[in-house]
């Protein structure tokens, strides 16, 4: 069982909405405030960044359990997939790796996860994957400028 978990305000994440008719669902929406934070922390991005529903494809949740060894079980595997709507709309930290059109949405828990988005060159945003990472390696984000700990400017 991991430390920290917590009621969270979003809905559970249901890979069973999946069907042959519905092969992507919005999974949360990346808000304005989060795109200041993000553009002031890398204005390269101004101008395609804009606030946007996240999409996931079906096809991304084969390939994150590809982490599901990163995980001590599978069950915080299965939680933490669960709760993936809940670490995007409520990240501990964002990171922005340095050579690819990316958010990290981090929430710390006793693991630290990290659930990758990726930006497209038109500004559209989709899941691509999650996975811990230790204490450790979240330092090192922040000591190299590619991860922050993130306050909302609207609360």
């Amino acid at each position: 069982m991991i430390k920290g978990r917590e009621v969270l305000e979003q809905p559970l994440l249901d890979v069973s909405m999946f069907t042959d008719e519905c092969k992507c669902i919005n999974i949360g929406t990346l808000s304005q405030s989060m795109v200041d934070f993000i553009v002031e922390k890398r204005n390269d991005l101004n101008g395609i960044l804009k606030k946007s529903d996240i999409l996931l494809w079906n096809n991304r949740i084969e390939y994150t359990s590809k982490h599901k060894y990163n995980f001590r079980t599978s069950d915080d595997y299965n939680y933490f997939l669960q709760n993936i709507p809940n670490i995007i709309s409520n990240p501990d930290y964002v990171g922005l790796p340095p050579h690819d059109l990316s958010i990290q949405f981090i929430k710390k828990y006793e693991l630290n996860i990290i659930v990758a988005v990726r930006i497209s060159t038109s500004g559209k945003l989709s899941y691509r994957t999650m996975y811990p990472i230790t204490d450790s390696q979240l330092k090192d984000y922040q000591n190299k400028n590619r991860a922050w700990k993130y306050v909302d400017k609207t609360e």
